[in-house]
């Protein structure tokens, strides 16, 4: 597999109307699900995010770039951000999955807390940016939240389970009525380096 560096582009503008299209199917090999994710003993260390420990800051707009309505809001914790580590968490939470990952080069790393709704509620479909990227989304709790990767294509919330995607690929994620917050970590990679989960 070639190197990829962030001299590569994705034709796709975040604020263009494509970027808000889910795919009727995704791409073949656009996107793989990973279970137990990581060994038990490493995956143990996530629990300090539901235990109301960590700060976390308050976002009016899940996926809403234009801003223009909103999407439902939720919380998060930077970890990673700008090409430095944000939070003392940063080696705990992102090193296992970037190590897992065998990465070239990090973009972002964040906490996310979607809070408990009476109903599921999707939010906005999106793409992260227009750099070309690949994104790890890790559940760190099992609920029945999820994130959709094309109309007829949704991930489940497992704990300790990865979603690696394409980052061109046109998502969305939603709350969940079966805990008080559905917590996951969005990873965004600008490459890879001889990854074998993601060729």
């Amino acid at each position: 597999m070639e190197d990829k560096y962030i001299t590569d582009f994705v034709p796709v503008d975040p604020l263009d109307d494509r970027a808000f299209n889910l795919f009727d199917k995704p791409p073949e090999g656009s996107y793989q699900v990973f279970d137990n994710f990581l060994p038990e003993k490493e995956f143990e260390e996530y629990s300090v995010l539901l235990d109301g420990s960590v700060d976390m800051r308050y976002n009016p707009h899940v996926s809403n770039e234009r801003k223009t309505t909103t999407d439902g809001f939720y919380f998060y914790h930077r970890l990673y951000d700008a090409t430095a580590p944000q939070s003392h968490l940063y080696e705990t939470l992102c090193f296992p999955l970037l190590n897992k990952l065998n990465y070239v080069v990090p973009l972002s790393c964040r906490v996310n807390w979607f809070p408990q709704t009476s109903e599921i509620y999707e939010h906005g479909v999106h793409v992260d940016t227009n750099i070309k990227h690949k994104v790890l989304l890790f559940y760190v709790n099992d609920n029945n939240g999820y994130t959709r990767v094309a109309k007829d294509t949704i991930v489940e919330s497992k704990a300790n389970r990865a979603l690696l995607f394409d980052g061109i690929l046109p998502h969305n994620s939603s709350t969940a009525t079966d805990v008080h917050l559905r917590c996951n970590i969005n990873l965004t990679v600008l490459s890879f380096e001889r990854n074998p989960l993601f060729s």
